[in-house]
């Protein structure tokens, strides 16, 4: 077991990282900054006390759950030292040097990313202002989810039940990438409720019907009616003009019609 104390990483210690993490990608080798984890120059200390404890996650989940329970644990002290996980690009670097070598992995091969050897930057070193890019950090990711939704992450298990390695599904990219649904806590339950498998907490296989994107439609440029995209692309036009952020998912799903009709546990009450 390897236990550390909470660190951030001090100006020298991001701009020695950043460097390291574009030679790696460049050269298409392994990232390698265990050495950075406690190096006093690189580091500041946020407890005295070892609370981190470097562990492998089965799933998005659990590592959000993880850093939840951490970061309030340690509240005082990130108070103190005036760090906010929520914004703190600093704290998630050193997180992602510690957890680095298991970031790199996948069933004891290398992860395969599809942009770059170490796939996007964003990925390792948290954009918190970015609107697009924020949730894709390996790790910052499933925490923001996580911490927004903590009084019942079984509603958010649409987007936590994948790998934290290559985690970013067609479900994750595009909720998270629209502000507005990502904020709607009757619509992820209602995905959840549709698309995950209680028994195992895993992805239903008739998910897939409602991100394909066929051939047929990409190639003309026309939008494939009934899929995730198509549903977020509604509901952010409807949201200009109406209150989404309704009660009840049957009064929700009313409102976005019969086209999605799928999306919804008890597709039988939706009209039109």
């Amino acid at each position: 077991m390897t236990l550390h104390c909470l660190r951030v990483f001090t100006p020298s210690g991001m701009e020695e990282f950043q460097q390291r993490w574009s030679n790696a990608d460049e050269s298409q080798t392994k990232l390698n900054v265990s050495d950075m984890i406690e190096h006093p120059t690189w580091t500041r200390k946020i407890t005295q006390n070892e609370v981190v404890k470097l562990s492998e996650f089965s799933d998005r989940e659990q590592c959000g759950r993880y850093f939840v329970e951490l970061f309030d644990s340690n509240l005082e002290l990130l108070r103190a030292a005036e760090i906010n996980p929520q914004l703190s690009v600093e704290l998630w670097t050193w997180l992602t040097a510690v957890w680095c070598d298991w970031l790199q992995q996948l069933n004891g091969k290398p992860v395969p990313f599809i942009s770059g050897y170490l796939g996007e930057k964003a990925r390792w070193i948290f954009e918190p202002t970015d609107t697009q890019r924020y949730y894709r950090h390996l790790l910052a990711g499933p925490y923001l989810i996580t911490e927004s939704n903590k009084d019942d992450v079984s509603r958010v298990r649409i987007l936590l039940y994948n790998n934290v390695v290559n985690p970013n599904t067609r479900w994750v990219e595009t909720i998270c990438g629209s502000e507005d649904v990502n904020f709607n806590k009757n619509l992820l339950k209602a995905l959840s409720m549709k698309f995950i498998d209680p028994s195992t907490g895993k992805i239903k296989a008739s998910a897939s019907e409602q991100v394909r994107r066929k051939r047929y439609f990409v190639d003309r440029g026309i939008e494939e009616k009934g899929t995730i995209d198509r549903l977020t692309q509604v509901y952010n036009q409807l949201s200009r003009t109406w209150d989404l952020v309704v009660p009840e998912i049957e009064q929700l799903a009313n409102l976005l019609g019969s086209e999605f009709r799928e999306f919804f546990p008890d597709n039988r009450r939706i009209r039109r």
